[in-house]
Parts: structure tokens; sequence; C-alpha cells
């Protein structure tokens, strides 16, 4: 819980007050019983949220999309000032209903095994510290969920914002084929039918860290830019078939 309250503080004050990240009402952790509150989200996590709608798989597609693209802003923002969420998975995705379309967005929550990059977020006026330090600049933190992990945590290697990006792109790939207890496996690919969810998921899953997409953000710019990429491949092919139609007739 110290932890958790710490990089929620720490995000609070270096991004101010955002709607995608809960937000940290009040702590106590001195005596029993330690708890930790945080805003109400009245639509809970998204397992919760798909369920009482029938399934993740009676969501319409585009706002499954807009689900994993808001985490990713979310993440994104987090990531741009050193904080890793090491957890990221729907349990840990909630969801809020927008007030005027009605649409589901995304807010993140349970930083508690997560960590910094830079030390220097540690020495952030009014935060407090005590004997985390070390606990929260590892970045071989125990926690996390195996489902989700990159293959580099379980080969003991050091956490980066590669490693987020592959969970995100693991929860991309269950909200696109219907089913959040699906497993990444190999033949993954023979799940999605569109190409271009295809390629975003793999540019997220890659086996290699560094061949990852460079951030959480470029994620949710492909999602959202999804019908102006589709439309783009589809010109594309036309002008194909358009050439190699006036190849026949030469």
């Amino acid at each position: 819980l110290r932890r958790e309250v710490t990089l929620l503080r720490i995000l609070r004050q270096a991004l101010g007050e955002r709607s995608d990240i809960a937000r940290l009402i009040d702590w106590q952790l001195d005596t029993q019983p330690a708890f930790l509150e945080t805003e109400h989200t009245e639509g809970g996590d998204l397992e919760r949220f798909a369920a009482r709608r029938g399934g993740i798989g009676e969501i319409p597609d585009e706002d499954r999309l807009e689900i994993v693209a808001g985490a990713a802003v979310a993440l994104g923002a987090a990531h741009s000032i050193g904080v890793l969420h090491q957890d990221l998975k729907p349990g840990n995705i909630l969801v809020v209903e927008d007030a005027e379309s009605g649409r589901p967005k995304a807010r993140l929550t349970d930083f508690g095994v997560g960590h910094v990059l830079d030390r220097d977020l540690l020495s952030s006026p009014g935060i407090t510290v005590n004997k985390l330090t070390q606990t929260l600049l590892s970045s071989h933190s125990p926690g996390g969920t195996p489902l989700y992990a990159a293959p580099e945590i379980f080969a003991g290697k050091p956490a980066s914002i590669q490693t987020d990006v592959y969970s995100l792109g693991v929860v991309l790939y269950q909200l696109v084929v219907g089913d959040l207890s699906r497993p990444l496996a190999p033949g993954w690919e023979r799940d999605v039918e569109d190409e271009l969810l295809r390629a975003d998921i793999a540019a997220c899953v890659d086996g290699s860290p560094e061949r990852r997409l460079g951030s959480a953000t470029e994620l949710a710019d492909r999602l959202r830019g999804l019908s102006a990429r589709r439309s783009a491949l589809e010109e594309k092919e036309r002008s194909r078939r358009r050439e190699l139609e006036e190849r026949r007739r030469v």
C-alpha cells in the first residue's frame, strides 16, 4: 500500500489530475486497519463491466478498441515521467462511461507493484519514501500477473516501458478476440482476422523488447486512426489492382 500511495502521489504531482488514472483520495498506513481509498468508478473494472453486458464479445468493437486506446494514453502518460505499472491487465483497467457520449473510457488503477525509472522522482517535494527507495527503483520487483507478463520477465531481466507495452498487447488481443481469459500462445494470429489489428498486436508482443512499439501512446494513435488506416490500405489495394489491369491491357 505504501508503494502504491507513493506512486499515485508522484503521478498526481507530475501529471496533475487526470480522469484516466484513478485519483487517490485518502490513506491510512501507520495504524491498523491500513487502507487506501481511490475515487469510485461505477463501471468497475473491465472484467466486471464486460460481465454485466453479457461478456466482452457483446461490447461493440469500436468501444473495445477505445478502452485499450484510453488505457494506452494513461500508460503513456505514466511512462513519460518514468513510472512503470508492471501489472497491466483487465482487472486493473477501470471503465467510466462518458457523460456526453455514453461510451466507455478507461481509467488505470493499482500501481502497487510498479516502480520508477528515475531516482529523482523520489525526491519530489512532499513525497515521503522512507524505506521504499530500493523497492521503487527495483526493475526486478516481484508481482504482476503471469498471463500478461513479457517473456523477458520470466528470464529475470529488468522491466521497461516495453514490458508494459507487451502487457497492453495481450489485453488488446483478448479484447479483439472477445475472450478476457485467453492466453497469447503460438498461432494467436489465426484468431485475428483484421490484418491491421494483427499488425498492432504483433508490434506490442514481439519477443524482443527492442522491436516492440516505442511507446504505449503509439498504440493509442494506431487504434484511434484505424478507420483512416483501413481506407489507406483499401486505396493502396485499389491502386495495385488498377496497375495490374493496365499492365494486362498493354
